[in-house]
């Protein structure tokens, strides 16, 4: 996080250069999975507590996960294009 945030202000070049080294895609992509995955359980509680009817509470619970599935892959993608090429 520190080493990210020393890139702010930086161009382009520079942050995909930092990001195509020293396993920091990697940890790019590892923070990803974990940020998305802790979102996902954060508001499964929030549904599972707050969403009475069984219906609506199993589809927001898959409409829920897919977009926090889709997101994730949409991120991670980004990252292996900016870390290794167009």
């Amino acid at each position: 996080v520190v080493s990210a945030l020393s890139l702010i202000g930086a161009d382009y070049a520079v942050f995909r250069a930092w990001a195509g080294s020293h396993g920091n895609a990697m940890l790019l992509i590892l923070f990803t999975v974990i940020m998305f995955h802790h979102a996902y359980l954060g508001l499964q509680v929030v549904i599972e507590d707050y969403v009475h009817g069984e219906a609506v509470k199993t589809v927001s619970l898959v409409v829920t996960r897919f977009v926090a599935v889709f997101a994730a892959v949409s991120c991670i993608m980004a990252v292996f294009r900016l870390a290794f090429g167009n």
